[in-house]
């Protein structure tokens, strides 16, 4: 027993390992940030460390800070204010770390909403952050803050591959920076025109940043990305002054790679959702290809809980109605490959 239950501990820690190793997520280096939105260090002009001081993030002098934003040598440091290690901990994509430019330098690739009314902003509508290392992904994230004068705000995002081929993805919604709508990083505080540090306040802990989640086609996870431009679409015709216009900061890009399962053929392309799930799995790419072999799940104890073959899998789904809550693997053999994820079941 006590043998079996070693060889079972080690199967589990290898298909951990396997897992991780197939799955991983990553900050991409990118150029083209064009904006220094972060107050930094002791100064009297309105705004210390910004590209433009009297516009800031929003128009209105408003912009972020880091530890050590004084506005004048008598004012006190801030008790809000970015990481001092510059590392964004996504809260919408555990695993995910973002790491932001130099507070000091460009750390920002914005742009704004072009207007017929306003004809002298520094920004144009498009902006484009090129990968330092191209390489390939199954999902692309872009943490970004957005400033909205004018609702709804969009935005478009088309990636780029080194072929030069591209995927786009059109009418992405953005929400205005003191709101609480699913952000991925809170409370970081900002300070105004005049040099007051304002830190916001449950139960929206304003300004907050927020994660574009850019799925990749089955076709698109193969080639490698070369860059990823942002387009704000709307025109406006009304309101003449900087604060009249929607603003689009892209501030770190973030990468996954996988799991894709472990395949024979490159256009075998297995996936599985929703993850967690509550009654049923979908396992898409299922049906792209003649196969035969089995499905089984098992319990993190290593019980086998459900099998059944891939003919048995009607339109890619499997019932989990009457399995019990918890932490399960997947595995999906066929006369092409294995593939093995993990799910949760609620």
């Amino acid at each position: 027993m006590f043998f079996m239950q070693k060889i079972f501990t080690l199967t589990m820690v290898y298909m951990a390992f396997a897992f991780s190793a197939l799955a991983q997520y990553s900050n991409v280096l990118c150029t083209g940030f064009n904006n220094d939105i972060v107050a930094n260090g002791t100064g009297n002009n309105s705004i210390p460390g910004t590209s433009y001081p009297s516009i800031g993030m929003d128009g209105a002098g408003y912009t972020f800070i880091d530890n050590t934003y004084k506005y004048s040598a008598s004012s006190t440091f801030p008790i809000c204010f970015l990481p001092v290690n510059k590392q964004i901990n996504s809260t919408r994509t555990p695993g995910l770390t973002y790491i932001l430019q130099s507070y000091s330098g460009n750390n920002s690739m914005t742009i704004d909403n072009d207007n017929t009314a306003y004809l002298t902003s520094p920004f144009a509508k498009t902006g484009t952050l090129t990968l330092t290392n191209p390489a390939s992904y199954t999902k692309l994230y872009v943490l970004y803050e957005s400033v909205m004068y004018l609702s709804p705000m969009t935005v478009d995002v088309v990636v780029t591959f080194t072929d030069l081929t591209t995927q786009s993805f059109s009418g992405n919604s953005c929400v205005n920076w003191f709101t609480n709508t699913l952000p991925t990083y809170s409370g970081i505080g900002r300070t105004s025109p005049a040099g007051a540090v304002q830190c916001g306040l449950s139960p929206n802990f304003y300004p907050n940043l927020f994660e574009l989640q850019l799925t990749l086609s089955a076709s698109n996870i193969t080639k490698q990305v070369q860059s990823i431009s942002f387009t704000l679409p709307t025109v406006y015709t009304v309101g003449s002054t900087a604060d009249k216009v929607n603003y689009f900061h892209a501030l770190a890009i973030g990468g996954f790679t996988g799991p894709t399962g472990i395949m024979n053929e490159s256009t075998n392309l297995i996936s599985i959702h929703p993850n967690p799930t509550a009654d049923y799995l979908y396992i898409n790419g299922l049906n792209q290809y003649p196969l035969t072999g089995n499905v089984s799940i098992r319990s993190i104890d290593g019980r086998v809980v459900k099998e059944l073959s891939l003919s048995e899998v009607q339109n890619e789904t499997i019932n989990l109605a009457n399995m019990q809550e918890g932490l399960y693997f997947i595995t999906i053999q066929s006369n092409k490959y294995q593939s093995t994820f993990k799910f949760l079941k609620q």
